[in-house]
């Protein structure tokens, strides 16, 4: 995966042609039986290319992305510009236990607005007996299997987020009332986490009390860990809808 950092706007009025052509053209892209993968700082976005010839290509994270697959946190869109060809979907539940609600949208030349088919995936995780490993996301002492909890843009919706206490104090893992955005909720369960105990972040949308239509991405502070808010933040992301 080649890496890109962003350019200063000041510095890019500087720039000849072929520091432009450096910065910004993306080239060699189709190679056959590669993956080419660019990775930009410049909206941390990814744009590659997939060239299966005489065999199967397997999309993976790489050491760049420090994820266990590539859409662990993660949106992709897929363009197929040559011939009939074949996407494999894999969803993996690890670290994402309770139920799950998943769709992919299809889009072909029949529509230029509206999906061709929607994908639904549907199901529940159980989880099995975990230990510190099993918790990835740490904000101080207090750790998530999770950072971040998507949500539909209508009807009533609840996500939960398993956490654990690693300190020697105990803790109220919770957000101000008075920060959060009209139509969000967020609470422990339970309320306070005794040393080493496990509980569930629970986090709720109610759009019918929401004042305004959520940003595509919306943070939340919590109150609790002993670490700058950067470092105890979390993320609703809301799915765009037609």
């Amino acid at each position: 995966m080649e890496l890109r950092t962003a350019s200063s706007p000041r510095d890019v009025k500087t720039y000849d042609t072929q520091r432009l052509r450096e910065e910004f053209l993306i080239d060699d892209l189709f190679r056959a039986d590669d993956i080419k993968l660019v990775y930009s700082h410049i909206d941390r976005i990814i744009t590659g290319s997939a060239v299966p010839v005489k065999g199967t290509l397997a999309l993976t994270a790489g050491e760049e992305l420090r994820a266990q697959y590539f859409l662990e946190r993660r949106e992709l869109g897929v363009i197929n510009i040559g011939g009939e060809g074949t996407v494999t979907v894999t969803y993996h539940p690890k670290g994402h236990p309770g139920s799950f609600d998943r769709r992919i949208f299809v889009y072909t030349q029949l529509s230029d607005k509206m999906p061709t088919a929607i994908l639904h995936l549907t199901g529940t995780v159980i989880a099995s007996e975990l230990t510190d490993g099993d918790y990835p996301y740490a904000m101080g002492t207090l750790r998530l299997k999770q950072q971040s909890v998507r949500f539909a843009r209508e009807g009533l919706q609840s996500e939960r987020i398993e956490c654990l206490n690693t300190g020697g104090k105990a803790m109220r893992p919770r957000c101000d009332d008075h920060l959060l955005p009209r139509g969000i909720t967020l609470r422990c369960e339970p309320a306070t986490l005794a040393p080493g105990a496990k509980g569930d972040l629970v986090i709720g949308f109610d759009p019918a009390q929401a004042t305004h239509r959520p940003p595509a991405q919306l943070p939340l502070i919590l109150e609790g860990p002993d670490v700058p808010p950067s470092g105890r933040t979390l993320q609703i992301r809301f799915e765009e809808t037609e």
